[in-house]
């Protein structure tokens, strides 16, 4: 899906086809990871994971500004800022004599000949990126609520949606960092992540909304000194002028 929406012209289509790829190396990090038979092996999935982690929330940010046509606001000195936090995570889990600043303390259990990982406890700088992180997410998710009302009915409920997807990953990994339920172990995330994958792309990419450009349509009706009401094929109102 990544793949192919790098080939679409429409806005912010080359962003989310990035965004999908990490998304999708977090998938295959985590697959790797759970048919671990060592902890060499184990650690090294891990970091592609981590790798994937750290991208999608700035990554999903930058979409966002695409997607609603603030790419302009994408000063050269705002990227930076936005990939600091990731970036100096991942070097701290990275580094050995650094990773106990992020994680530490893996704890593993052997399912059928494979090593999979149960629990880990927190360094002080995960708890920071954590927040950042979910900032970013809140910040991007704002952005596209403001750009929902610009749209059809219809499709506002669509982008809705995406920024309901959003909070799915934030619940699953704040139930695993803050051990809520004590008897869950493993990589909670591996929900989170695929159900709002799963959301964000049939959103975006099978229901075609990177095509749609609403802004121009709402400028137009905006404009019209008549009113104007718009109805679906049910005479539901769908859309009208103020």
């Amino acid at each position: 899906m990544g793949i192919m929406a790098l080939t679409i012209k429409a806005r912010g289509a080359r962003m989310f086809g990035v965004l999908m790829c990490a998304i999708a190396l977090w998938g295959f990090a985590v697959a790797g990871q759970m048919l671990a038979t060592t902890i060499t092996m184990s650690r090294r999935w891990g970091i592609a994971m981590m790798l994937a982690i750290v991208l999608v929330p700035p990554l999903y940010l930058l979409f966002v500004h695409y997607f609603t046509g603030r790419e302009k606001m994408l000063y050269w000195w705002k990227l930076p800022l936005v990939f600091l936090n990731p970036i100096t995570a991942f070097v701290l889990y990275v580094i050995p004599s650094t990773q106990h600043l992020m994680m530490s303390e893996f704890y593993y259990d052997t399912v059928a000949g494979y090593l999979v990982m149960v629990g880990f406890s927190i360094g002080p700088y995960y708890l920071f990126y954590l927040s950042m992180a979910i900032l970013t997410t809140l910040i991007a998710d704002v952005m596209i609520l403001q750009h929902a009302f610009q749209w059809p009915i219809r499709d506002r409920k669509k982008l809705f949606a995406v920024i309901f997807a959003t909070f799915i990953p934030i619940a699953t990994n704040l139930i695993q960092v803050t051990r809520i339920f004590p008897n869950l172990h493993g990589n909670l995330d591996v929900f989170g992540f695929s159900i709002a994958g799963i959301i964000v792309g049939f959103v975006f990419f099978f229901d075609k909304i990177l095509g749609l450009q609403p802004v121009a349509g709402r400028q137009l009706m905006e404009e019209l000194p008549d009113p104007l009401l718009v109805f679906d094929k049910d005479w539901t109102l769908v859309e009208w002028n103020p």
